[in-house]
């Protein structure tokens, strides 16, 4: 147990005296800890700017207009005589949407009619546009029920009755483990998960090529007297293991509580999770360290597997919905197990029980991972020593 501590201590201490390791390993995780919520601190867009184009000029169109302003999701930006100069207003960045009331808006309702408003919003900004169309629905739905229930009182019934026949079924939507609808709480405890797997990737990357890099001396990248092979790799393993749990108790306890996020995992699932998923990412770092012979190559292969290994994951659109066999190939991937698990744990509270079958993938990665990896370090040693011999005898 000693032996181990001093290897896990060691391998702390070495990669904290490399600049490329330091910057990954502890800058990166710790940097985007506060830096990738920050644009979501406002969690859902308010008072989105929206350009009206009123053609009917009426007492009914300017009601429209003051409770669309009064909405939380939409401010009156312009008015705009036309559709043209409001479409370029909208291409130009001033608005996001547009709201056009036709002619001939209250008459139409005042005889009993039905009419149209038109709403143009910028699809591009996906969340702006959903909220905007949330609040025009919201002053929209007020005012019909207005008027259906005058009508229904012109007809002799009373404003109970009328209201009862106007909502006849009316939907209770019940919004569960994101209550305030933010896109904060939504994306960032998934890219989270990827930044902490993509850091330690990496990092352990980096410091295996440092020690296959042929201007590392022998002396910086060996003790004089290894010790046998099992306990530097479980030493080594126990050093970023750590490291990482430590990083991960900072994420959940102060960056979660810093910025509102859902936090309601229980301790068991939260410590079996952390175990798993970090030995897995531990272990794959390892195993690809294997044929970096250069530090600079685990950088340049797994950056731009960031957003591939997110989406894959299932978080943003539905596993269904994915083709099958590019499941399959990232199935070798921890986060796509560790993500559903994670928001799982995290923002619904689930037990050890309920993550029972992610948790066992993780455990199969990390084994399949450990095992190789070993293997192949095993097997370079052996052919190192066996070289070595040979040049001694010549």
């Amino acid at each position: 147990m000693k032996t181990l501590l001093v290897t896990a201590l060691r391998e702390w201490s070495y990669f904290f005296r490399d600049r490329a390791a330091v910057l990954l390993l502890v800058a990166a995780s710790l940097f985007y800890a506060f830096y990738y919520p920050l644009p979501y601190l406002h969690q859902i867009p308010r008072e989105s700017p929206v350009g009206v184009v009123d053609r009917d000029n009426s007492n009914l169109s300017r009601q429209l207009i003051r409770y669309t302003d009064a909405t939380e999701q939409i401010a009156v930006y312009e008015y705009y005589p036309d559709i043209q100069s409001a479409a370029k207003a909208m291409a130009g960045g001033k608005i996001f949407g547009i709201l056009e009331i036709p002619a001939d808006f209250e008459r139409d309702i005042r005889r009993g009619g039905s009419t149209a408003v038109g709403l143009y919003g910028n699809a591009g900004f996906f969340m702006v546009y959903s909220a905007i169309g949330k609040g025009l629905s919201l002053a929209a739905g007020t005012i019909s029920a207005g008027i259906k229930i005058m009508r229904l009182e012109a007809e002799g019934y009373s404003e109970k009755e009328a209201m009862v026949i106007r909502d006849a079924m009316p939907v209770s939507i019940q919004t569960l483990y994101n209550g305030s609808e933010g896109y904060g709480n939504y994306v960032v405890p998934a890219v989270l998960m990827v930044i902490l797997q993509q850091t330690l990737v990496i990092g352990i990357g980096i410091l295996g090529g440092a020690r296959a890099d042929r201007r590392l001396s022998v002396r910086n990248s060996k003790p004089k007297k290894p010790e046998p092979l099992y306990v530097r790799w479980i030493g080594r393993g126990l050093a970023y293991l750590i490291h990482y749990g430590l990083f991960f108790a900072f994420y959940y306890f102060i960056v979660y509580s810093v910025f509102g996020f859902p936090a309601r995992a229980q301790i068991l699932p939260l410590v079996f999770f952390v175990f798993a998923f970090v030995s897995a990412s531990i272990q794959m770092g390892f195993f690809f360290a294997q044929f970096f012979k250069h530090r600079e190559s685990s950088m340049q292969i797994f950056l731009y597997c960031s957003i591939p290994f997110l989406f894959v994951s299932g978080f943003s659109w539905p596993l269904t919905s994915i083709p099958e066999g590019l499941h399959i190939l990232f199935w070798i991937v921890p986060t796509t197990h560790a993500i559903p698990a994670w928001l799982s744990v995290q923002q619904m509270g689930a037990s050890l029980q309920e993550i029972a079958k992610p948790i066992i993938h993780l455990g199969i990665l990390a084994i399949a991972y450990g095992s190789l990896g070993y293997l192949m370090q095993l097997w370079k040693e052996r052919k190192y020593l066996s070289s070595s011999g040979t040049d001694r005898r010549k």
